[in-house]
């Protein structure tokens, strides 16, 4: 993991130097113009309502609206024909247009399909339970306790989860602060990288909890999978397996809302 992170560090070096060459304007006009968008939908759509990607687009005073292509992308990112406004759900709107210069822009837009009746909340902050959270291990399982006794840290550890919408939250750290703060790599590198898994899920009705989308900033992945999730409205407890780097992190996670 260390080496992945240091080669990453050193290809992004790589890329910054090469960043402003990105678009090519030799033998190109002098000003470049791209579209702008009056979109006729709200990125918020109710379950059951109805949902069209309408839009029109102008560009240096021209209207563009038929040369603009569109296409509507799942949560994996897999082409759809429409937004599913019968189930829950996040969806990209891609806009591309290619101007007179042949020079390509694309225009994403977020939709969020939520279910405005839902009478459970997972919003706040949540304690980790460092006697009941284990780190597993081929050579035998380790409570958050022992792991934090072996890279020496001290002190309490939680996570916290922000609504977007009724059903959908963003989480600062969904591997429990496991890289940032027990491991100390924080510490470590300075604070220069976010070594913090932050991600997108989804709480039904019943308190199960589906990963939507994820991302490790300093390691420039995203987490494997989050299973047997689940939030405990009454008693505030949440609990969930969460799976990283191919399978070498696994972790159980049981933590405490903060009342």
């Amino acid at each position: 993991m260390k080496n992945r992170f240091l080669l990453l560090m050193a290809l992004a070096a790589s890329v910054v130097s090469f960043s402003s060459c990105e678009k090519e304007t030799e033998g190109k006009t002098n000003i470049t113009y791209y579209p702008a968008y009056d979109f006729a939908y709200s990125d918020y759509v109710s379950l059951g309502g109805e949902f069209s990607p309408s839009f029109t687009a102008v560009c240096n005073g021209k209207d563009v609206t038929n040369e603009i292509e569109y296409e509507i992308l799942d949560i994996n990112d897999e082409p759809v024909e429409s937004v599913d406004t019968e189930n829950p759900g996040i969806y990209t709107i891609s806009y591309r247009y290619v101007n007179e210069d042949d020079v390509e822009d694309i225009t994403n837009r977020t939709v969020y399909v939520y279910n405005p009746d839902l009478d459970i909340s997972l919003e706040g902050e949540y304690t980790i339970d460092f006697e009941k959270s284990i780190y597993e291990r081929t050579d035998g399982d380790w409570t958050f306790t022992q792991a934090a006794d072996n890279y020496g840290f001290s002190g309490k550890v939680s996570i916290k989860f922000t609504e977007i919408l009724p059903g959908f939250y963003r989480c600062n750290d969904l591997l429990a602060k496991w890289y940032d703060q027990i491991r100390g790599y924080n510490d470590k590198y300075e604070g220069q990288y976010d070594f913090k898994a932050n991600g997108i899920v989804y709480l039904d009705a019943s308190g199960d909890i589906i990963l939507l989308t994820s991302s490790v900033p300093a390691f420039g992945d995203a987490l494997d999978y989050i299973e047997n999730a689940h939030y405990n409205a009454a008693t505030g407890d949440l609990t969930y397996f969460v799976s990283y780097a191919g399978g070498v992190v696994k972790m159980t996670i049981v933590a405490k809302r903060v009342q």
